[in-house]
């Protein structure tokens, strides 16, 4: 077949469909993606896109707390639709479920606290700056270990993007400040003191 289709949902499904719910019919904002290229050029990086979705760090393993918090809402959300964002009593609620999401073990760790966990050996092994291309085979290792399931044709890019992300200069909205990119030497990272207090996903 010399096609490429690539289809990619918002919503997280295996098969990339977006939800036949009434939030996926009536309110939610859903997304497919076909495209068809007999040369593909930009299907490795829609799948580095797909994999920094389906591993972000939303991705975690609620518990009985944060259910009961979450059904607290949708029921509040059933009764009145209209007036649950105005409602204090449930935004307070909401601001507990957040904050329950921060402390929730993930399901499977996230790139940024892989890279992490790979410059904390580095320097545990001596080496100030740990160079990109150690942190590439180290991953692969982790995510073959612990059999995560990463498009391994595009994990390397997935590393590079969380690596710009949370580099300590970048504009990105989301930037956690968690790797200093070397001035002196091209391609090697340390870690700022965030990131060796971090114990997220």
């Amino acid at each position: 077949m010399g096609w490429w289709d690539l289809i990619v949902g918002n919503r997280g499904n295996k098969n990339g469909s977006t939800n036949l719910t009434r939030g996926g019919l009536l309110s939610n904002f859903e997304v497919n993606v076909v495209i068809k290229e007999k040369k593909p050029i930009y299907y490795s990086q829609l799948e580095a896109i797909y994999n920094s979705v389906k591993f972000t760090d939303s991705v975690f393993s609620p518990d009985e707390e944060y259910l009961a918090g979450y059904s607290e809402i949708y029921k509040e959300f059933l009764k009145n639709e209209e007036n649950v964002e105005k409602d204090k009593g449930v935004q307070k609620i909401l601001k507990e479920v957040k904050k329950r999401e921060e402390i929730l073990p993930g399901t499977v760790p996230s790139i940024k606290s892989i890279i992490i966990e790979i410059i904390k050996k580095g320097n545990s092994e001596g080496l100030a700056l740990v160079p990109l291309q150690t942190i590439y085979e180290e991953a692969e290792k982790i995510v073959e270990a612990k059999s995560l399931k990463y498009k391994m044709d595009t994990f390397r890019n997935s590393i590079r993007g969380e690596l710009n992300k949370h580099e300590v200069n970048s504009k990105h909205p989301d930037n956690m400040s968690l790797f200093v990119r070397s001035s002196e030497r091209k391609g090697y990272y340390s870690l700022t003191d965030k990131a060796k207090r971090y114990e997220g996903r």
